[in-house]
């Protein structure tokens, strides 16, 4: 059973193909999600990685049963979430994914925050703090109870992350220019 994993952030995306969790996974690397005044870029992005995909294992896409998808993004500036998944399937399709020779291989995707934390906790309850160009935290017992911190972009939030200290440290520049620090 092959599964593909496709991990999309401000600064880049991954693309990992693996048959089991001894297997080494083989990767491959994608361009990073826009934000635009329509939403998210994670559309765009996440086409262009299926499609990177096929190009890079065009014959392992044949066997691939799963597809799972970690985005930025998708829970808050994504609009149509249902319309994503059909695209994402009808592309998968067309590109020649199939689990085999009569079914297509199952795709789903999440916010990053929630695939982070399934990949470090295996489902189990606990708490993960995802750090990079955004900042979130989600903790939860594993079953019914949720709880998330930040991860509301860098205009409104993220404290932390890379986007937030690089702000940081422009504007304590621009006032030392200024001359008012």
């Amino acid at each position: 059973m092959r599964v593909l994993g496709i991990d999309i952030g401000g600064s880049g995306s991954r693309l990992a193909l693996r048959e089991s969790s001894t297997e080494p996974r083989d990767e491959r690397e994608g361009s990073a999600t826009r934000i635009t005044a329509a939403g998210a870029a994670v559309d765009a992005v996440a086409l262009a990685a299926l499609r990177t995909a096929a190009e890079a294992w065009p014959t392992q896409i044949r066997e691939v049963s799963a597809i799972g998808i970690g985005a930025s993004g998708l829970g808050t500036l994504v609009t149509d979430h249902a319309k994503l998944l059909t695209r994402l399937r009808d592309e998968a399709r067309t590109l020649g994914f199939t689990a085999s020779s009569t079914a297509e291989p199952t795709v789903v995707m999440a916010i990053d925050a929630v695939t982070a934390h399934l990949g470090a906790l295996n489902g189990a309850s606990g708490a993960i703090v995802a750090l990079g160009t955004g900042a979130i935290a989600i903790g939860g017992d594993g079953r019914a109870r949720w709880h998330r911190v930040d991860g509301w972009g860098h205009l409104l939030g993220d404290r932390g992350s890379g986007a937030e200290i690089g702000m940081q440290g422009l504007r304590a520049a621009l006032r030392a220019f200024d001359g008012i620090d």
